[in-house]
């Protein structure tokens, strides 16, 4: 909003970073939520795969999970990427290699 109240809209750039700074943060609702802004911006489906791939990679980014508590927080991220996967191939946004190689 505040850059819309600047004359700026955001772009792909702009949820690709957002987007990845929330899923870092465990903000996956929040993150979720950008994903779907950007989805109604009607981009093309290749400049969404950057924004599911800022999401999957901030989820499971290496976070110190020694506790029993961050080991389940980090086995529940897993099956969420897994399912933004999913979501992925559901609406014809092709993963590339980066999703690939994030997810492996």
């Amino acid at each position: 909003q505040l850059m819309r109240s600047r004359g700026v809209e955001p772009n792909e750039y702009t949820y690709t970073c957002i987007v990845g700074a929330l899923a870092r943060s465990n903000k996956v609702r929040q993150a979720k939520k950008m994903i779907e802004y950007a989805l109604n911006l009607n981009l093309p489906r290749k400049k969404l795969t950057p924004i599911y791939n800022a999401f999957i990679s901030g989820l499971l980014s290496d976070d110190d999970n020694d506790n029993s508590e961050g080991q389940a927080s980090q086995a529940a991220n897993v099956i969420e990427a897994l399912s933004m996967l999913q979501d992925m191939q559901d609406l014809d946004i092709r993963p590339n290699v980066v999703t690939v190689s994030v997810v492996i």
